[in-house]
C-alpha cells in the first residue's frame, strides 16, 4: 500500500482524472468507459491520500482532513451515480404529469421514470413556469432558479412555441355593437345568442403558391383561425386574420368577426435531477479544501520554494498561451476584438501590443528553456528575464488599452465578453509575481510569499469549484454542470501540482493554463 503514497504516482492518478474530466476535451469521449476510468481515478487518489495519513509526521491533521474529505466526496458522487436520476419533464399550461423522461449517460434515453408525486403547470408565460405542487402554493421557475420538491430539483426551463393556441378572443360587430367571446380549443365561447368555435389555427399565415393556407413557423407572427359560428343550429364558417379587423363578415348572421387577442400554447422542457448525496458531496469538498487550507501552515514554515527560473519559466509559457487563445488567435495577426451582441468590436492598438508582447514572452521563454536544456552563461539568463519582464510591462499597456477602448464602447460591448481579458490579465499578474520574487535581490519575506503562491492557487481552484457546484445546485438542478466539472478538473491538477516529484514544470503550467482558462470559458 505504501506505493499509493509515492508522489509520482498521486501526481499522475490526479492528472489523468483531470484530463479525463475536463469538458474542453469533450468529457474525454474518445476513451471508452470514460465514466468507469474517472471513477476508478478518482477512487485511487482518494485512497492514496488516506494511506498518507501514517505517514504525514507533523502535517498529519491537514493530510487526515483532506483524506477524510477525499473519502466522503468520493462516497457522495458514487452514491448520485447510482441513485441519482437527470431527465426532462414536458408540460404545457394546465397539464400534469407523475413521470419524467430519464437519461442516462451521454443523453441515452432510459425510458418514463415515476416522480412519486405530481406536477403541473399553472401558466407558461415567456421564459417562466409556474409550477404547481401537491399541498402547496406555485412556485415560479426561471431560467436563473432551480425548484426543490420531493428530493427533485427542476430547472432550466426551456419555452418554445407549440404552433397552437391556447386562447383566442374573437369580436363580433355590427356597427352598432361589439360582442366578445373567449375561444379555446375544445371550449367554444358565446358571444350574445352565438357559438363560436376554433377550426384551425394558423399562428404565422401565409398562402402558398395554390393559394392555400399555412403556417410558416409555429411563432405568432401573423395569427389567423377559421372559426365555426353556430346561430340557433345553422353552422357557419368565418376566417379572422388579426392583422386585418374587421373585414371578415358573415351575412348570414350580419356580423363581421375580428381577432382581437391570442395567448400562444407553449410548451416547457424542464431538466430534472436529483442528487441525493448532493450535501454529503460539499461536507466532503470542505472537509478537502479546509485540509489543504490547514497545509498552508507547514509551507510557510518550510518556505521551500523551489527552482526561481522555473516557476518564471512556467508564468512565462503560460502569458505566451493566454495570447495565443485570446480572441481565437487573433493577436497572431496583430489584431484583438472583444464580441458583442453587434458582432466582433475591434479595439484598435491593442493587438499591436498583444503581439508584440507576445513576441517577447515567446523569446525569453525559449532562452530560459534552452539554459534549462543546455546550459549557458548569466548572459543567456538575464536576456530570457529581460524578453519575459518586457512581455509584462507590453502586455499590461495593451491590457489597458483594451479597458479604455472597451468602455468608450460600452454601448456595444457586451459586460461578459471582458472576460476574454481576465485570463491575459491573470497571466500578466502571475508573470509579473513570478519575476519579482525571484530576483537575487529579492527580499526574503517575499520569497516565502512566492513558495506559498502554488498551493493558495491550487486552494483557490478548489473553492471555486466548490462555488459552481453550489451555484449549479441552485441554478441548474445538479452540480454535474460544464463550468463546476471545469473547476473541478482544474482544482485536481492544482492538487497535482502540489507533489513534489518530477516533471513539475508541465504539471504546474497545465494547472495555470487551467486556471487562467475559467476566467474565458
Amino acid at each position: 500500500m505504501s506505493a499509493l503514497t509515492r508522489p509520482g504516482l498521486v501526481a499522475a492518478v490526479l492528472a489523468a482524472a483531470a484530463l479525463t474530466l475536463h469538458p474542453a476535451l469533450g468529457a474525454a469521449r474518445w476513451l471508452p468507459g470514460q465514466p468507469a476510468v474517472l471513477a476508478a481515478l478518482v477512487l485511487l487518489a482518494a485512497l492514496a491520500l488516506a494511506v498518507r495519513v501514517a505517514g504525514s509526521g507533523e502535517r498529519r491533521p491537514a493530510a487526515a482532513l483532506m483524506a477524510a474529505g477525499a473519502a466522503v466526496l468520493v462516497g457522495a458522487l458514487g452514491v448520485d451515480g447510482l441513485r441519482g436520476h437527470h431527465g426532462a419533464l414536458t408540460l404545457t399550461a394546465g397539464q400534469s404529469r407523475g413521470n419524467f423522461d430519464e437519461e442516462g449517460p451521454e443523453g441515452r434515453p432510459l425510458g418514463l421514470r415515476p416522480l412519486g408525486f405530481a406536477v403541473g403547470a399553472e401558466r407558461v408565460e415567456g421564459d417562466r413556469v409556474a409550477l404547481a405542487f401537491p399541498g402547496s402554493a406555485p412556485v415560479e421557475l426561471t431560467p436563473g432558479r432551480a425548484v426543490a420538491f420531493g428530493g427533485y430539483r427542476f430547472a432550466r426551463p426551456r419555452v418554445t412555441a407549440t404552433g397552437g393556441a391556447a386562447r383566442l378572443r374573437i369580436a363580433a360587430s355590427d356597427a352598432v355593437r361589439t360582442l366578445v367571446a373567449e375561444v379555446a380549443p375544445g371550449a367554444p365561447g358565446r358571444a350574445g345568442d352565438l357559438t363560436v368555435a376554433l377550426e384551425q389555427f394558423f399562428p404565422d399565415f401565409a398562402l402558398d403558391d395554390r393559394q392555400q393556407p399555412f403556417s410558416r413557423s409555429a411563432e405568432p407572427r401573423n395569427p389567423a383561425a377559421l372559426l365555426t359560428i353556430d346561430k340557433g343550429g345553422q353552422v357557419y364558417r368565418a376566417f379572422v386574420l388579426r392583422s386585418m379587423p374587421g373585414i371578415h363578415r358573415v351575412e348570414g348572421v350580419g356580423l363581421a368577426f375580428s381577432l382581437l387577442d391570442i395567448e400562444a400554447e407553449r410548451t416547457a422542457e424542464i431538466a430534472v435531477h436529483r442528487e441525493p448525496a448532493a450535501l454529503a458531496a460539499l461536507v466532503g469538498a470542505l472537509l478537502l479544501a479546509a485540509g489543504l487550507a490547514l497545509s498552508l501552515r507547514f509551507l510557510a514554515v518550510s518556505g521551500k520554494g523551489g527552482d526561481p527560473e522555473a516557476s518564471v519559466l512556467v508564468a512565462g509559457c503560460a502569458l505566451v498561451l493566454a495570447l495565443l487563445l485570446v480572441d481565437r488567435g487573433a493577436v497572431l495577426t496583430w489584431s484583438f476584438g472583444l464580441p458583442s451582441a453587434a458582432g466582433h468590436v475591434p479595439l484598435a492598438g491593442t493587438g499591436v501590443l498583444f503581439g508584440v508582447a507576445l513576441i517577447a514572452a515567446l523569446g525569453g521563454c525559449l532562452l530560459l528553456g534552452a539554459l534549462r536544456l543546455a546550459g549557458g552563461g548569466e548572459g543567456v539568463r538575464t536576456a530570457g528575464r529581460a524578453g519575459l519582464g518586457s512581455a509584462v510591462l507590453l502586455a499590461g499597456a495593451g491590457l489597458l488599452l483594451a479597458v479604455v477602448r472597451a468602455a468608450s464602447l460600452s454601448a456595444e460591448v457586451e459586460g461578459a465578453s471582458l472576460l476574454a481579458l481576465a485570463g491575459v490579465m491573470g497571466a500578466v499578474a502571475v508573470l509579473a509575481g513570478s519575476h519579482f520574487a525571484t530576483r537575487p535581490a529579492a527580499p526574503p519575506l517575499v520569497s516565502r510569499l512566492a513558495a506559498l503562491a502554488l498551493p493558495l492557487a491550487a486552494l483557490l481552484a478548489v473553492v471555486l469549484a466548490i462555488a459552481l457546484a453550489v451555484s449549479g445546485v441552485l441554478r441548474d438542478g445538479t452540480y454535474a454542470t460544464p463550468p463546476a466539472a471545469a473547476s473541478a478538473a482544474t482544482a485536481l491538477l492544482g492538487l497535482s501540482a502540489l507533489e513534489t516529484t518530477g516533471a513539475a514544470g508541465p504539471r504546474r503550467l497545465a494547472f495555470l493554463v487551467a486556471l487562467l482558462a475559467l476566467a474565458v470559458r
